[in-house]
Formats: C-alpha cells, structure tokens, sequence
C-alpha cells in the first residue's frame, strides 16, 4: 500500500511568513483547521493543496 506524501504546512507558512490566520482566510478555512493540519491530526483536501500551491507560488 502506497503512503500519502505528508505536506508541511507549517513549514510553507513559516517559509513565506505568514500568520495561521492569515493562510486560514486565505484559504477560506477555520484557523482550527489550519491548527489540525500543521499538527497532523487532519489532513488537508486535494483541492486546499492546490490553493496552497499557488499561494505560495504567488505571494
């Protein structure tokens, strides 16, 4: 069985200086969410992956 590749949120937050809440309403989630995420207990969807991708390609 193939393992999904963990993305780094916090990370990626950190590398463009942004706030949680920042990427929370950039990303048009809950800042829990973002919480949940960096501390792996959710896993973000294909389609906030892509945003993120391109926020961090963008800004």
């Amino acid at each position: 069985m193939e393992r999904k590749k963990s993305i780094d949120i916090k990370a990626i937050r950190y590398k463009n200086n942004w706030s949680r809440l920042f990427l929370a309403q950039k990303l048009e989630t809950e800042l829990s969410t973002i919480i949940s995420w960096e501390l792996g207990t959710k896993t973000p969807p294909k389609t906030i992956l892509n945003k993120l991708n391109i926020l961090a390609g963008i800004l």
